[in-house]
């Protein structure tokens, strides 16, 4: 673990929408992005709690605190294996999700401020695209 006392001093921090004004012209995407260094800074606040709640409360087993870890070392390609291991689509995920595991991490319970894994999930899926780490397997006869 990066930094056991982040949780002290960095607050939650959420990206946010799009202006619906802007929204309502495109198709694009509804919630903004961090930056890099902001989105390393919340995956620094996870605690890797000795009883992590959140693999119990997340259906697929997510190890969402070795994945911020390695997320906020600047780690990207070990995050994005960490995350593939359990689950098969994360880049749905990242933005459907109704991150339980969020409402079981143990800042939530204490400080009211749980770690951001559903869009510290979905910032390593949108990196593993760009960096190319998901390599396409396309099927080699068509149906």
């Amino acid at each position: 673990m990066g930094n056991p006392k982040a949780f002290l001093s960095i607050h939650r921090k959420e990206a946010g929408y799009r202006p619906v004004s802007e929204r309502v012209h495109d198709f694009s995407e509804v919630e903004q992005t961090l930056n890099t260094h902001d989105r390393r800074e919340q995956a620094s606040r996870c605690m890797d709690c000795g009883v992590p709640f959140c693999h119990w409360a997340c259906p697929l087993g997510n190890k969402s605190p070795e994945w911020n870890d390695a997320l906020y070392k600047g780690k990207w390609e070990l995050a994005f294996r960490i995350l593939t291991s359990t689950n098969p689509f994360p880049e749905f995920t990242g933005r459907i999700c109704p991150a339980l595991c969020e409402k079981s991490c143990v800042l939530q319970l204490t400080m009211h401020e749980p770690v951001t894994n559903r869009e510290d999930e979905c910032a390593i899926m949108e990196r593993a695209w760009q960096e190319s780490y998901i390599k396409p397997c396309p099927p080699a006869e068509r149906t």
